[in-house]
């Protein structure tokens, strides 16, 4: 069963990272090529032999195989046919349907820490350049009792970054959220327009 956490969704590039041995760098090139050659719905399959895969990605041919081994062992590429001395088919598979297949194995995505279940949490977690995280609703209610409207608040949080920063990891931990707020607060309120 898998524990880790990540600040990101789990993708397939996140378990090649894991993978260990030999072929183990050159699995997810061959698996992100796979898909260049398959042609669905026609060509749904990947094959193509050893020795050219070798010569094309510039690798010995025993690479090449601990490679597909790799994907097959993982259950990324399923095995379609193998006949001795022709070249094995495989059905590469992506992420999301390994994923229903492999429950318990993906990486999850840590939960709220910026804001997610309010609009306004991720544009200032981006204009922060991942930055500032917004660790609970208050604080953005403690921006919004300032009177000024969301698309306000943004603006002059912008203003605010490029006037006072640059600001360290320390100072967005430890400090920011109190000189926003009292910038904010030193700003005028516009008005908001009244609904026609």
């Amino acid at each position: 069963m898998q524990e880790e956490f990540s600040h990101y969704h789990c993708t397939a590039e996140w378990h090649f990272t894991r993978f260990t041995g030999h072929g183990a760098t050159l699995a997810p090139i061959i698996y992100d090529f796979a898909f260049h050659l398959i042609k669905l719905p026609h060509k749904p399959y990947f094959y193509a032999s050893t020795p050219n895969l070798a010569e094309y990605f510039g690798v010995d041919e025993k690479t090449v195989r601990k490679a597909l081994r790799l994907l097959a062992k993982s259950g990324f590429f399923e095995l379609v046919r193998a006949m001795p001395g022709r070249t094995n088919q495989y059905r590469p598979v992506r992420h999301p349907d390994w994923q229903t297949k492999n429950p318990g194995r993906c990486v999850e995505r840590l939960g709220v820490t910026y804001g997610d279940e309010d609009p306004l949490g991720p544009v200032l977690y981006a204009a922060s350049g991942s930055n500032f995280k917004v660790l609970g609703a208050n604080v953005l209610k403690g921006m919004r009792n300032t009177g000024h409207s969301d698309d306000a608040i943004a603006k002059h949080f912008h203003t605010f970054l490029e006037t006072e920063g640059p600001f360290t990891r320390e100072e967005y931990r430890n400090g920011f959220l109190r000189m926003f707020i009292v910038y904010l607060r030193a700003q005028p309120v516009q008005a908001r327009a009244a609904n026609a």
